[in-house]
């Protein structure tokens, strides 16, 4: 007779599938022993893909399918673990094998379309990916591969077209932010950056991608007011917000978001740049800072010697002679009245 105790450890511990849900894949390896002939290699390929290893779980959904040769859903697992090894005939294969879900699971026509792309069948691997979308219409992962796909061979229209199917099929952030980086770059697509953002009102970050897109395109002005609104929104943005302000000659506004920057060589560095392009000399002066950038110590040395302190603008001066600033130094010293050699 089972001892009521021996019951209740049967009954509290997990199947193995159920631990391989939970990802405590060492738990599910201990239970292998205990699993049905035929189930114990799709367990084992489950597991093997969980902890990393693609070899180890290709080579058990192979035996898997030797066991269960009808089940499609072991041919989609071992497609991803050769896709995960690059050997793409082998995805291929697989993932054709596997081709009575393609209509039922997305990943099929993913994985068939990766294979061929990787196999250079680049028209085939658009064809997949495009009938999978027109058939999965609430899913954005055929349209998103497609614009990657268009994106390497560097046909802008059709990314922007996929990106649009994107957008209309509400996609996570993730694959968001996939399509900043496929459409930067790309002054036509600016537009779907801009309904990005109208989606997104609250993310900061996305608002501050689209304000490098502005600073690329030396908007300046409008990318100071993203990252200005990222900040707002709760972003770490003020420093290139005061940057782009800077660029577009709002000094006030520069100095303002400077303002906002942590305290750091950085921060500082950019409140002299600032102040030097507005000839606020004694500003800069009043600062008192030393500078490892020779481009930094050429403004607080050309700051002093505007304001007329020849002594400590020598002194910064000659501290540029063996910098890359030398040309500029020898000039101010010359212009001093002093003789430029060490």
């Amino acid at each position: 007779m089972i001892s009521f105790f021996a019951i209740l450890t049967v009954l509290a511990t997990p199947n193995i599938q159920t631990l391989i849900d939970q990802k405590r894949w060492v738990d599910a390896s201990a239970q292998l022993a205990s699993a049905e002939p035929t189930a114990r290699p799709r367990y084992e390929g489950l597991i093997a893909q969980g902890q990393g290893q693609p070899k180890a779980a290709a080579q058990a959904f192979e035996r898997a399918l030797v066991q269960t040769p009808n089940v499609p859903q072991l041919h989609l697992h071992a497609a991803h673990a050769y896709f995960q090894l690059k050997q793409f005939e082998d995805v291929l294969r697989h993932a054709r094998a596997a081709s009575a879900l393609k209509t039922q699971a997305v990943v099929q026509p993913l994985l068939e379309a990766r294979a061929l792309e990787g196999l250079n069948k680049d028209a085939e691997a658009y064809s997949v990916l495009l009938n999978a979308g027109i058939h999965f219409k609430t899913a954005y992962r055929p349209w998103l591969e497609l614009a990657a796909l268009a994106h390497r061979k560097k046909l802008a229209n059709e990314v922007r077209r996929a990106a649009r199917e994107v957008l209309a099929r509400k996609p996570d952030r993730a694959a968001i932010l996939s399509l900043f980086h496929l459409l930067y770059g790309d002054r036509d697509a600016i537009p779907i950056l801009e309904q990005i953002i109208a989606q997104n009102p609250t993310d900061a970050d996305l608002r501050a991608h689209l304000g490098h897109v502005y600073a690329g395109e030396q908007r300046w002005l409008s990318a100071a007011r993203l990252f200005e609104e990222a900040t707002d929104l709760g972003g770490r943005y003020a420093f290139e917000a005061a940057d782009q302000y800077r660029m577009a000659a709002r000094h006030r506004d520069a100095l303002r978001l400077n303002g906002l920057v942590p305290s750091s060589q950085r921060q500082l560095a950019q409140k002299v740049s600032i102040l030097f392009e507005q000839e606020q000399y004694a500003r800069i002066v009043a600062i008192d800072a030393d500078f490892k950038d020779p481009a930094m110590g050429y403004r607080v040395a050309y700051s002093h010697y505007a304001v007329g302190d020849y002594s400590a603008a020598y002194t910064h001066a000659r501290a540029l002679l063996k910098s890359r600033y030398r040309a500029e130094a020898t000039a101010l010293l010359k212009a001093i009245g002093h003789d430029q050699s060490p």
